[in-house]
C-alpha cells in the first residue's frame, strides 16, 4: 500500500505467504491492536524503524491477533439505554 490511510483495493496476499508486523505504534480499526502484513521481509524491517513491532510468520501470529484480544469479553455487561432507533 502507498499509506497507511489508503490501503488500497487490490493488495493481496495469501496470509501464509506473508510476513506481519504486530506491535507497533500504528492502531487497526477501532484502535484495535494490528498485524500489519507485508510481500517482502524488507518492507516490513522498514516499517519496524518506523513504527516499532517486531516481525513474525503467519505460525507466529499470537492468537490474540486472529481472534481478537478478551479483554471486551472479559468486562461487564453494559447494556445502554435505546434511543428509540431499535438495537443493532
Amino acid at each position: 500500500a502507498k499509506t497507511w490511510d489508503h490501503p488500497g483495493e487490490t493488495n493481496w496476499i495469501d496470509a501464509h505467504d506473508a510476513v506481519f508486523v504486530i506491535g507497533s505504534r500504528k492502531r487497526g480499526g477501532m484502535g484495535a491492536d494490528e498485524a500489519v502484513p507485508f510481500s517482502q521481509r524488507d518492507s516490513a524491517q522498514s516499517f519496524v524503524a518506523e513504527n516499532g513491532g517486531r516481525i513474525v510468520t503467519f505460525d507466529e501470529l499470537p492468537q490474540d491477533y486472529i481472534l481478537g484480544s478478551n479483554e471486551i469479553a472479559d468486562q461487564p455487561d453494559t447494556k445502554q439505554e435505546s434511543s428509540g432507533h431499535g438495537n443493532h
